[in-house]
């Protein structure tokens, strides 16, 4: 089925003509068809008497205005042939334009500005290296990013301790290496911002030094004799006194270099066990090891990933138990306890099913009580067909556990349905309410969605949605329209680009009615950041970065300096003014009123040098009338874990107060943990323990008066219940304990329940999410509420419209970690606040779900360790966001990303969500876009082929990827190589395919860390059973083969990875593209989460 599609693409996508566009000018003309014959887009590339590109023109980008319909770029060489300025691109009305028209031209498009262009400077030696990247605008003229390549010394700033790993496998501490053996780059942000990296010479990163002032922060990798990766020292190893075990990362390889035991800080090791084909079959946790149960990943023999569960077979990890056994499941179409799969090569001892995943076939319905009710029926009209010939190599279906205190409560059965190019038209699942979702997609030429029907049931309750979406003849999510049961369409969205791609505004639709429309408008300044949002009375905000604001101190490597907004009830202008340490964590947030200094809501903070938060200083409404200091915190840890939590401030003497509550006077550690870093009790919110299933996430939570909140999960991390049970006066439990209330002892219960994007509250429909915020219905008729949202998705003003006016239901006002101010509206109890997640406000929990994990905004830290700790090594396994919440965001409790100041192309992420709302899997989503058509939303960095080959390789690097089931992960990848690609990060190195990482030399925009870039793509979660297959592949034979291969071992490696890196390649452009980078705002209108679609 591939193969024809992959020829049908070809031959109706792209036709190259030959016939010159200006006389005295080479060129190349590619025209891309979007629906037959009719439209298309022309894309010229010019080429000087050395063959290389030096114009790009792209012709119709703006079709409805003639002067300006095409988007040109220039790029100009040095007399060594190197790439040396990219121009910023400007409209225009012809095709060729000579590049001194061009340059003059450009002045009016971008204000004047004097360098509308990025530079790069190179050293002069024949090894091209290079010293200075000049991002565009004349503010930059003198604050490049600058890198020096060095050696080491005996003396700080570079030294470098020798660590080596004993014979025993330990940890040993030599003298610092001689100078001269090592070689050293520094990096100097636009701000002046040091960072150093060691590498020796093999090209293994030794140690990464960030400066704060004269003050090192430290990251060593240790390596032992095989070239195996062995500890991982935090920066707080360093101090006197410090414990190898709270503050390193530790491996353990066996002889075929394949890791059987982790141990990250401050938790209990992790064991794994692998088959004699390298696959991971089992893995047991610190808490697991109590339980004497491990968790295991039974493949097929395609070596695809088809059981997952947890048993309680006895095997010990050093003897590789498995080392002369092939494990694989064999499909068998029968009833039994393996979900109709037989598994060859061991038994499972009590083996209880977490998920069971089907290929090929629908044989498996009927079978294993999959109900009949999944199976295939006849698409809706106006959907495409079912390819009824095979579905060879496709996932057909999946059974997915329900996870309670008391283990499996059920399962959830789905189904998977596609056309002859492989999309998927329809999925039929079964609800944890016995209700079922379906869904219907059809979709264009080119494989887009145009149009999806859900229809979710609960009992006797049902209901119809019927999402369309429209595109320009760039490729561009135009507008979304949505439909519910019987009632008219209402348009969700409908957005308007400028004349260089930008989004310029979005319209909203509180009901049929065109009369009912809610307009947010975007500017930017000359790196297209985004500079103003502005939604007429209700919300209004302005970023300042290179700008002083209120006394703030200008910011030019991407932090805000300042930032102000006003929404809806506000008589003043707010704002903040920040200021930050020379890592770009957060220091102060000065409150503002009309621009000028108020302490109402001032906050400062302090960091040890793994960024756990030292001090908080919290200025607010301590009465309905006076402000003061609402939490003086100090923090004491032991490693990253936070014990106690002393409070000077004034608690506030209202109910309702987003505040810390010193709960504690007596307890000598008011945070204890379980063995895998969760946190277990808190004597100040006065929490008796929290239980946690095997993903880390909670089970039950109970506090020390009775109240308990009981979770349901599914096996893949979906939330699918929350109950809340409050507990009679006089109830006690004992710290450490768990107690089940008697129906006599619960005075009220609440129970919310989540389908997909259908919230249920006590039984009740509550809320239909959408992408832009939800529906609620009464009786039939529907009323669409939106979120207005600033530059980091936080939900500011919450709004409908009432048949003639638009109403804010809801006003929220954040400090800069994310709690409430005490002013605001609250009419409406929607939960959805800071960055869009939900806030936990019973019983004083105060918690953010982040999905992965729970996050405490009072205390600006979360209460689990990070599902992808080995992602930032330099970080507590606790911090948020890097300690800079104003720049980043974390959309799912893993990894921080940029909040679209300098990431985040909108085009590209339109065309992520585009792909996977189309079914899609994310490998797919991720890859499978239209450069051409990012090239046109291109803002700042319109740099050709030099630029496209930088986000081409990270688009391949995401093809290898294991890849997310959240949006999330989309937008993290989306951010992070734009990061790279707009502010010319050019030493991003790649070997095999493969991002690495560790040999970023510069990563300027995200300020936290080179090695961050590439190490976090090979770790992304996937719900895509393909590409996770792919990508375990790649890993293993990377485990095997480990830094020096034999020849076999390297080949298995070398074909792996390429397996792994054109899984979904659909497209191969290698056209020049640019990245339009926006802020988060614009994407989260765009794009939400799995959970609301």
């Amino acid at each position: 089925m591939k193969h024809a599609y992959y020829i049908l693409f070809i031959l109706m996508c792209f036709q190259e003509i030959s016939i010159a566009q200006v006389s005295s000018q080479n060129y190349i003309r590619t025209r891309t068809y979007n629906n037959g014959s009719t439209s298309y887009i022309d894309e010229i590339s010019y080429f000087d008497g050395l063959g290389r590109p030096f114009q790009t023109v792209l012709k119709g980008v703006k079709p409805g205005d003639p002067s300006v319909s095409n988007l040109v770029t220039l790029k100009e060489y040095d007399g060594a042939g190197r790439e040396v300025k990219n121009w910023l691109p400007i409209p225009a009305s012809g095709e060729y334009i000579d590049p001194a028209t061009f340059k003059s031209g450009s002045i009016a498009e971008y204000d004047n500005d004097s360098r509308r262009y990025n530079q790069t400077n190179y050293e002069a030696s024949p090894l091209s290296r290079i010293t200075e990247q000049y991002g565009p605008g004349a503010a930059w003229s003198s604050r490049p990013v600058a890198t020096a390549y060095l050696t080491n010394t005996t003396s700080s700033p570079l030294n470098c301790i020798n660590y080596q790993v004993s014979s025993t496998g330990g940890l040993t501490k030599n003298s610092d290496y001689s100078a001269g053996q090592l070689y050293v780059t520094k990096t100097t942000d636009e701000d002046n911002n040091v960072s150093y990296q060691f590498t020796d010479q093999q090209g293994r990163i030794l140690l990464t030094r960030q400066m704060d002032g004269n003050e090192t922060y430290d990251t060593y990798y240790v390596y032992d004799n095989r070239n195996n990766l062995s500890f991982v020292l935090q920066p707080m190893y360093q101090e006197p006194g410090a414990n190898l075990d709270l503050n390193s990362f530790q491996y353990k390889y066996d002889s075929r270099n394949r890791c059987i035991e982790k141990k990250l800080p401050g938790v209990q090791s992790i064991y794994y066990v692998y088959d004699r084909a390298n696959n991971l079959i089992f893995s047991q946790d610190g808490e697991q090891r109590d339980r004497n149960e491990w968790t295991f990943s039974i493949p097929d023999v395609l070596g695809r990933t088809v059981l997952t569960g947890t048993c309680k077979n006895s095997l010990n990890h050093n003897l590789d138990p498995l080392g002369t056994i092939v494990v694989k499941a064999v499909w068998e179409n029968i009833d039994n306890t393996s979900k109709g799969y037989t598994i060859k090569g061991i038994s499972l001892t009590s083996p209880v099913i977490y998920s069971a995943s089907y290929y090929d076939n629908y044989d498996f319905i009927g079978k294993n009580s999959v109900p009949t009710t999944i199976q295939y029926v006849n698409q809706p009209s106006g959907f495409g067909s079912r390819y009824t010939e095979s579905a060879n190599g496709f996932l057909t279906g999946k059974i997915t556990a329900e996870l309670s205190t008391s283990g499996v409560d059920g399962y959830l059965y789905s189904a998977f349905y596609y056309d002859n190019k492989g999309h998927v038209i329809q999925s039929q699942s079964t609800n944890h309410l016995n209700g079922f979702e379906k869904e219907y997609i059809a979709y264009n030429l080119f494989g887009d969605p145009v149009k999806k029907q859900h229809v979710h049931s609960k009992g006797a309750d049902s209901h119809k949605e019927l999402y369309t979406y429209e595109y320009d003849h760039m490729k561009r999510l135009i507008k979304t329209t949505h439909k519910l049961n019987g009632n008219g369409e209402v348009i969700l969205s409908e957005n308007t680009y400028n004349k260089v791609g930008h989004l310029e505004s979005n319209k909203k639709y509180g009901n049929t009615s065109l009369n009912s429309n809610l307009v947010s408008t975007y500017t930017h300044n000359v790196r297209s950041w985004l500079k103003s949002v502005s939604v007429g009375t209700l919300f209004t905000q302005n970023l300042y970065y290179n700008e002083s604001y209120g006394g703030s101190t200008a910011q030019y490597n991407g932090n805000i300096s300042a930032m102000s907004w006003k929404a809806f009830g506000d008589n003043n202008l707010r704002g903040y003014a920040f200021s930050y340490d020379d890592l770009s964590r957060l220091a102060n947030a000065k409150y503002l009123v009309d621009g000028s200094a108020s302490s109402h809501y001032n906050t400062s903070y302090s960091y040890d040098k793994q960024g756990n938060i030292k001090s908080l200083v919290r200025y607010g409404k301590i009465s309905t009338t006076a402000y003061g200091i609402m939490d003086n915190l100090t923090y004491t840890y032991s490693g990253n874990q936070l014990h106690n939590v002393s409070d000077t401030g004034t608690d506030p003497l209202y109910a309702g107060a987003f505040n810390f509550v010193d709960g504690n006077k007596t307890s000598t550690q008011e945070y204890q943990y379980h063995k895998n870093g969760n946190l277990k009790l808190d004597y100040n919110k006065k929490i008796a323990l929290i239980q946690y299933n095997n993903l880390n996430l909670p089970n039950t939570l109970q506090f020390t008066n009775g109240h308990r909140t009981d979770y349901l999960y599914s096996a893949d991390g979906a939330k699918l219940k929350v109950v809340h049970k409050t507990a009679i006066a006089n109830v006690v439990v004992t710290m450490g304990n768990l107690k089940d209330l008697a129906t006599n002892e619960v005075s009220r219960t609440d129970r919310t329940d989540y389908c997909g994007n259908m919230v249920y509250e006590n039984d009740n429909l509550s809320k239909i999410l959408t992408d832009d915020g939800y529906i609620t219905l009464n009786g039939t008729i529907p009323t669409y509420h939106y979120y207005l949202k600033d530059h980091q998705g936080n939900n500011r003003v919450v709004t409908y419209w009432n048949g003639s006016q638009w109403i804010a239901e809801q006003v929220n006002h954040y400090y800069p970690f994310g709690g409430l101010f005490a002013e605001g509206i609250t009419t409406s109890s929607q939960p959805y606040k800071y960055n869009g997640k939900e806030l936990d406000r019973m019983y004083g929990l105060d918690w953010y779900d982040y999905e992965a994990r729970m996050y405490d905004s009072a205390l600006g830290r979360f209460m689990v360790m990070d599902p992808m700790a080995e992602e930032m090594y330099s970080w507590s396994t606790y911090t948020y966001c890097l300690d800079n919440p104003i720049k980043h965001v974390d959309k799912d409790g893993k990894i921080p990303l940029l909040a679209g100041l300098i990431g985040g192309a909108t085009d590209y992420i339109i065309q992520v969500a585009v792909n996977k709302i189309g079914g899609k899997s994310w490998s797919e989503s991720l890859t499978n876009v239209d450069t051409k058509s990012i090239m046109v939303s291109a803002g700042t960095s319109m740099a050709g082929i030099g630029l496209g080959n930088v986000v081409n390789k990270g688009i391949k690097a995401v093809r290898m990827a294991q890849t997310s089931s959240k949006v999330a992960a989309a937008l993290e990848m989306a951010g992070k190589v734009v990061v790279d690609a707009t502010l010319s990060v050019t030493s991003q190195y790649i070997k095999e395919g493969e991002v690495s990482g560790k040999e970023v030399a510069v990563d300027v925009g995200a300020g936290y860390g080179a090695e961050m870039v590439g190490d976090f793509v090979k770790s992304l979660k996937q719900n895509s059973p393909e590409a996770k297959l792919l990508y375990q592949q790649a890993d293993h034979a990377k485990r095997v083969a480990g830094d020096n291969p034999r020849a076999s071992r390297a080949e298995k490696l070398r074909v792996a990875n390429e397996k792994a890196m054109k899984y979904g390649d659909k497209t191969a452009n290698s056209v020049s593209i640019a990245i339009s980078n926006i802020s988060s705002r614009t994407v989260n209108g765009i794009i939400e989460d799995d959970e609301n679609k």
